[in-house]
């Protein structure tokens, strides 16, 4: 069996792959913000249009939703940030396989790595924004009141 090294076309295949699926989880985490400011921004403005503040209290169902679904993305984002880390680190110490190079997958125990999420929740990427728009909306419904 020959040596897998970083000069493998595979290994530099491999890489790639998980670089690219790393760049679509932080990619989708940006549109999950960009589409709960625009939600939560038309919800305002019609709020505010007909002087409703009671329905204002339906922004927090956009930003809920994106919160979790964004600290998905974060999640997944580190757990496929681990899986090139350990291949990384296989590939260096040569104990690499090709069966290595072809699991793309999160894993087997995907389900206990999604028990990330409430982690991500907490992490500074997530908790920051949404906190900044649920505060954006009660300041609005109380100065409507």
């Amino acid at each position: 069996m020959t040596k897998i090294t970083f000069e493998s076309g595979a290994v530099q295949a491999y890489l790639n792959t998980l670089q690219g699926v790393i760049g679509r989880m932080a990619s989708s985490s940006a549109s999950c913000k960009t589409w709960c400011v625009s939600l939560v921004s038309a919800l305002l403005v019609v709020v505010v249009d007909r002087r409703r503040p009671d329905i204002l209290l339906l922004a927090g169902v956009p930003i809920l939703m994106f919160f979790v679904l964004d600290a998905y993305y974060l999640a997944l984002e580190k757990v496929f940030r681990k899986s090139y880390t350990a291949v990384v680190r296989k590939v260096a110490d040569g104990s690499a396989t090709m069966a290595d190079l072809f699991d793309i997958e999160p894993g087997a125990d995907a389900g206990k790595k999604i028990g990330e999420i409430f982690p991500a929740m907490k992490s500074f990427a997530v908790w920051p924004f949404y906190g900044f728009l649920v505060a954006i909306v009660i300041v609005a419904r109380a100065v409507l009141l």
